[in-house]
């Protein structure tokens, strides 16, 4: 493999261990996720925030929220995870 720029190296090494070792790196790249800024998209990008304006601005937006499956503001993605 030719050298690459060092914050790039991460990201390939990941996608390369999950394309090998499948069901494991998917648990181990979980697990290295936890308690870091990047853990939730839905966090990170203050999905909450935006929701709580829609409501505040948009006309039955409450009720789109409530009877999706979408966003329920967890503070962390660990929280979305299986219980198991």
């Amino acid at each position: 493999m030719r050298e690459t720029h060092p914050d790039c190296r991460w990201p390939f090494n990941a996608l390369e261990e999950l394309a090998r070792d499948v069901e494991q790196a998917q648990w181990r790249l979980e697990k290295a996720k936890v308690g870091h800024q990047t853990e939730s998209h839905h966090v990170m990008a203050r999905v909450a925030h935006f929701q709580g304006l829609e409501k505040k601005y948009i006309p039955g937006t409450k009720e789109r929220i409530k009877s999706s499956a979408g966003f329920t503001a967890p503070t962390r993605y660990s929280d979305l995870r299986r219980k198991d």
